[in-house]
């Protein structure tokens, strides 16, 4: 994430965290299961404020996506939605990235490589 935002990239996370409390600090805006409602409208701000912005890449750092980031995937306003290949998730992604490490770190300079030649291109 550093070497993006070096490169003058606005950056913005969004964690999920299961079963958060109210009261829980994190270092990041997060949800959990609790801020999707019934009807599928999201009761938190920060959720609608993410789904709204106009991403230029959304990058997705789950291994395994839970039905909370796919609907946050399905109904972003992002241009390119990148995350790891996986089988049935084809349509959350515009592009997806095969990678087997566990390392987030890993993940990123790789999406960042493929990121970097598109638009070098």
């Amino acid at each position: 994430m550093e070497e993006l935002e070096k490169e003058g990239k606005v950056v913005k996370i969004l964690a999920f965290i299961p079963k958060a409390k109210k009261t829980d600090v994190y270092k990041y805006p997060y949800f959990s299961e609790k801020d999707l409602k019934a009807s599928g409208k999201w009761d938190k701000k920060e959720v609608v404020e993410f789904k709204n912005e106009e991403f230029d890449y959304l990058l997705s750092l789950d291994k395994e996506l839970n039905k909370y980031s796919k609907n946050i995937l399905a109904t972003c306003r992002a241009k390119c939605r990148v995350g790891q290949a996986n089988e049935g998730v084809n349509e959350y992604f515009e592009m997806m990235i095969n990678h087997d490490d566990e390392d987030f770190g890993s993940l990123l300079r790789q999406v960042h490589h493929y990121i970097k030649n598109i638009r070098n291109e």
